[in-house]
């Protein structure tokens, strides 16, 4: 899975590693982690094409039942002042490299007749919210990436979904966002909480693992209700 060394994508690797998987994780660290021997660091910068490329080929090589791709930036700006290179690199991060990595993986999966592929979104994949512009676009296009796999993979046991996360309670979240924000922010969601990792992780976990028979193409919202609702 990409994106796995905090937040999200941790507790995710985590998850996954507690139900038997052995897990590849990309990020800026290389090694084992001490506390899980099953889940395994591989350094990867999705905004450099030589990275990547080795990236690839090592995966290339191996079978794989899951991934997971998680990575994602967003930098938030006014439109006007969106520059070409930010709009770039967002697509490279959110939108490129999943492709690249799932077209990578994904003939081996077919062979096999099983795979889980899931595609961490966002709300804003279907929503939209001020100077989110790339991030908005991006994650529109993981969903539309997400949908067509599912139309031309579910025959052969592959099964492709995305998760679209709400507000989550995380290091992050908690460095941006004073208690005063969070709670307003809290108030708008019908839970009255922001979502934990554990909330997101065991939709992710459920829809890798063979326990999902069924759902595929399919975008799953875990906000609380929130997008339910007029705010």
């Amino acid at each position: 899975m990409t994106g796995g060394t905090r937040g999200i994508g941790q507790q995710i690797a985590k998850d996954l590693a507690d139900m038997g998987a052995n897990v590849l994780v990309t990020g800026t660290v290389e090694g084992y982690d001490p506390r899980y021997k099953s889940i395994y660091y591989k350094k990867v910068d999705f905004t450099d094409n030589e990275s990547i490329a080795k990236f690839l080929e090592y995966i290339e090589k191996r079978k794989y039942d899951i991934c997971i791709n998680n990575a994602g930036i967003n930098r938030k700006c006014e439109f006007p002042a969106y520059s070409q290179k930010d709009w770039a690199q967002t697509f490279d991060v959110n939108l490129n490299s999943p492709f690249r990595i799932t077209k990578a993986i994904i003939s081996n999966m077919r062979d096999n007749n099983y795979g889980r592929i899931v595609n961490i979104s966002s709300l804003w994949s279907f929503m939209s919210a001020p100077n989110r512009v790339a991030y908005c676009a991006s994650k529109h296009a993981l969903n539309g990436l997400t949908l067509s796999l599912a139309g031309e993979f579910s025959q052969f046991g592959v099964l492709v979904n995305s998760v679209s996360p709400g507000f989550v309670l995380t290091d992050m979240t908690k460095k941006n966002l004073s208690p005063e924000q969070i709670s307003r922010i809290e108030d708008k969601i019908p839970l009255r909480r922001l979502a934990t990792t554990e909330d997101i992780s065991n939709v992710v976990c459920f829809l890798a693992s063979p326990a999902n028979s069924y759902v595929s193409g399919q975008n799953i919202v875990v906000d609380g209700g929130f997008s339910t609702i007029c705010v």
